[in-house]
């Protein structure tokens, strides 16, 4: 019994005194430079040097004197622009650093983290009146009001907390309801509104109204009528929507329409491959993996007029470059949604 204490008492030594790896899975490293709290946390947040580029850091310390209508005086300027351009997005591993830093073009040089692409698109869907109109939050760039793990690095959907509004949950009616009151201009209390998720293949689109074929609901009729003028888009976009696609839709039923609030599209191919031919907005991919298209195809063709790309833009987009896309497959075409470089 007391050669086993003494083992376990000695590799827990041993360890205690490793250094700590840094987990590249998470979002952002910690802001741990102390000149840096002291220099920056005492008027607004100290954000984490990885939610901007090298290139703003450098720009902004240079113009300290006017930074955002402030005259600002730091001790050891020098250093505290170090500790900022060698902990940027340029040079992290983290998780949503590299994704901030894949979106932007490399010619723009943002001041403001709410400039940056990735930051814009993980916003879009909040409300106007849950930040600007809110007392309690006012801007997007006080991060720590609603993400309780900003501190930390950590900007989970599972730590967010808008005050006036509760914790952020996709499924959330209540907002639902207040984007539906925001944007149709009325709201009645005595509106009979059923939540409801359908899932179903289109069968026409006019305008903002689709008529699908529900799968998984039983109604007096066989179609289904949605507004799609105010959903938010998950893994595609409006431009996606075709006759014969599948889709989830989430919303309200007031007994004669589904009023949207999100759309989800029902992928069905999966490709990763290299690409080796560019034609406008038509790509030629040498596959290395396929999912939900034929095996006997050498090359696939990938329609991207429509796509989102998940780190990047069209920009990136040359022969060689390596890349996973997510789309539905009609037998001749893989028509885009997502798009995720891999090299």
């Amino acid at each position: 019994m007391k050669t086993l204490t003494t083992i376990t008492v000695a590799v827990m030594l041993s360890t205690s005194t490793m250094p700590l790896l840094a987990d590249y899975s998470k979002d952002f490293s910690v802001a741990d430079d102390p000149l840096y709290i002291k220099a920056c946390s005492s008027c607004h947040f100290a954000y984490q040097p990885g939610l901007m580029p090298a290139r703003s850091w450098q720009k902004m310390m240079l113009n300290l004197e006017e930074h955002f209508g402030e005259n600002v005086v730091v001790e050891k300027q020098k250093a505290l622009t170090e500790y900022l351009v060698k902990n940027a997005a340029d040079f992290s591993n983290y998780k949503r650093a590299v994704k901030l830093i894949r979106s932007l073009p490399k010619a723009q040089i943002p001041l403001r983290i709410t400039e940056i692409p990735y930051i814009m698109r993980q916003h879009d869907e909040l409300l106007p009146e849950m930040v600007r109109g809110n007392p309690d939050v006012k801007t997007l760039s006080e991060c720590d009001i609603c993400h309780s793990g900003a501190e930390l690095g950590s900007y989970s959907e599972d730590d967010i907390n808008i005050p006036g509004y509760g914790p952020w949950d996709d499924d959330s009616f209540s907002l639902y309801l207040s984007h539906f009151k925001n944007d149709v201009g009325k709201f009645y209390n005595d509106l009979f509104i059923t939540k409801v998720k359908v899932k179903g293949e289109i069968i026409a689109i006019d305008d903002h109204l689709i008529t699908i074929k529900p799968a998984n609901l039983q109604l007096d009729s066989d179609t289904m009528q949605i507004d799609i003028q105010h959903a938010k888009f998950k893994n595609g976009n409006r431009a996606n929507l075709r006759p014969n696609s599948v889709i989830e839709v989430k919303g309200g039923w007031d007994g004669n329409h589904l009023y949207a609030r999100k759309v989800e599209f029902d992928l069905n191919a999966k490709v990763k491959g290299q690409i080796i031919a560019i034609n406008d907005h038509l790509i030629t991919i040498k596959p290395y993996k396929m999912k939900g298209i034929p095996l006997n195809n050498d090359t696939v063709q990938a329609d991207i007029q429509n796509a989102e790309f998940e780190d990047g833009n069209h920009t990136h987009l040359r022969q060689h470059a390596f890349l996973k896309i997510k789309g539905n497959w009609d037998g001749e075409h893989l028509y885009a949604h997502e798009i995720e470089f891999e090299d």
